[in-house]
This record gives structure tokens, sequence and C-alpha cells, in this order.
């Protein structure tokens, strides 16, 4: 398998940075990591922001809720949402993943042709 194919293989099915690392890129490989890493952190922080907040809005109600509580208190503290929001870690997470791809194809690319002119 030429270095190219592996490092696009590995950045993009199995973790953004590690085709970059086992390139030995080692820096370009870590810095596309904590990208994915920062946007799943992103990801998972708003998450828990948002089921908080709809514990806490069914908390108020003081009643037993049934499923249809839960979905339109879940709405209504979607709907009230503030801050980066799901879509911008999903962002970060699709960039990192999409551009550590590229990148680690095109670094195994020039050391294929290093490999073959040399």
């Amino acid at each position: 398998m030429s270095h190219a194919v592996k490092g696009l293989f590995l950045s993009a099915l199995i973790f953004p940075g590690l085709g970059q690392v086992v390139l030995k890129h080692y820096l370009r490989g870590m810095l596309w990591m904590a990208v994915a890493v920062a946007g799943v952190f992103l990801f998972l922080m708003q998450a828990t922001r948002t089921a908080w907040a709809v514990v806490l809005k069914m908390a108020d109600i003081h009643a037993p809720i049934g499923w249809d509580g839960m979905i339109a208190a879940s709405q209504q503290v979607l709907a009230e949402a503030h801050g980066p929001g799901f879509g911008t870690a999903l962002l970060l997470i699709l960039f990192a993943w999409l551009v550590s791809s590229a990148d680690a194809y095109l670094i195994g690319r020039r050391i294929d042709q290093k490999n073959a002119s040399g």
C-alpha cells in the first residue's frame, strides 16, 4: 500500500491526524488531533448543557412528566439555546476530518514520489 493511501485511510477512517503521525509528521498530526478533540469537546459540552437545561426545566413542573412533557421541555430548551451550539462543533470536527485526510494524502504522495525518484 502506498504512503498516500495509508495516510488517507488512517486520517479519514480512524482519527484525524493519525495519517500524519504514521507518516512521521508528528507536529501536524498532533495539531489535527487537537482540532478534532476540541470539536468533540465542544459538542459534548453543548450536549451536557442542553441535557442539564432539560432536566431543570422538567424539575420546574413539579408533576409526573410523560413523554410529551419531556419532548416539549427539550424543544423549548433547544429553542432558547445560546452559545456556540452543535453546528459549530460539528463543523470543526468535519473540517478536521476532511482537511487532515487531504493533508495526509498529500504528505504520503510526496513520500511516494521521493521514494520513486531516489
